[in-house]
């Protein structure tokens, strides 16, 4: 009896450190796993904090030329007058004319580095030249940040500027150019100007294209304008697509009230 209990309390010594055996094995094993999810969470951590590093905190400086865009306008602005007129597409005295009247009358100030004149310049070389954000980028060496900002900033003043100066002048009876004009007077002695479309360049992602791609092949805006004798634009829309016709749009123009379109009266 005594060999017997002796051997019973020697199994059970074996079966409760067999179970205890199993229990630190599954232990063991979920720690193992904790600690290769963990090494996994800090390796991909490591990895974003490095990418992040090189991209943004110590990535090699691009817009190195000495040649700033301010020093750039002030070469300009000593040189030869027709650099202006070939760059940003109007005589020197008128592009400091509407600098100075964006600033003063339309809200648009001096930035941190930024004078109003590259502002303008800015823009103008944009839209004038069909050029792109990187390629005025290296030009006036800004960040492409910088470039949009300022280009917001200017496209803002020339919009408000937009509701005072594109509408019909007054005028007192016929304009001369018909009256002196023996083909135009009397059959358009009436007439306070003209009215065309233009298709204007549009760059989108290629999902949004096919709605304004009409008669040109490509994307682009149909504009509508008019313009009276002297040559001022008394009328401007933008925003329709390419796809659009003229007739629609002129039709949509004259019944919208909300586009206040000069009307004869």
């Amino acid at each position: 009896m005594f060999i017997e209990g002796i051997l019973e309390m020697s199994n059970s010594d074996k079966e409760w450190n067999d179970d205890h055996h199993d229990e630190n094995t599954e232990d063991e094993g979920s720690t193992l796993e904790t600690q290769q999810h963990n090494n996994i969470l800090l390796a991909t951590v490591a990895t974003v904090a490095v990418t992040y590093a090189t991209n943004y905190l110590m990535k090699e400086p691009c817009r190195t030329s000495s040649l700033t865009g301010g020093k750039w306008m002030e070469e300009l602005q000593e040189g030869n007058q027709t650099r202006i007129f070939e760059n940003f597409r109007m005589e020197r005295e008128v592009f400091y004319q509407l600098c100075d009247l964006l600033h003063t009358k339309y809200g648009l100030e001096t930035g941190q580095r930024v004078s109003v004149q590259e502002q303008v310049a800015i823009f103008l070389y944009i839209v004038g030249g069909d050029t792109r954000n990187i390629n005025t980028q290296e030009r006036f060496q800004h960040s492409s940040e910088t470039i949009s900002k300022y280009f917001k900033n200017v496209l803002k003043a020339i919009t408000m500027m937009f509701i005072d100066w594109v509408r019909p002048q007054p005028r007192n009876g016929v304009h001369p150019y018909i009256r002196r004009k023996r083909k135009y007077y009397p059959h358009f002695k009436d007439c306070i100007g003209a009215i065309d479309g233009t298709h204007i360049k549009a760059y989108l992602s290629p999902d949004k294209q096919s709605r304004l791609i009409g008669k040109k092949g490509y994307a682009t805006q149909n504009i509508m304008a008019a313009c009276d004798f002297d040559m001022c634009f008394t009328f401007c829309l933008s925003g329709w697509e390419g796809s659009a016709h003229n007739t629609r749009i002129f039709l949509d123009t004259i019944r919208n009230p909300s586009y206040n379109f000069p009307k004869p009266q």
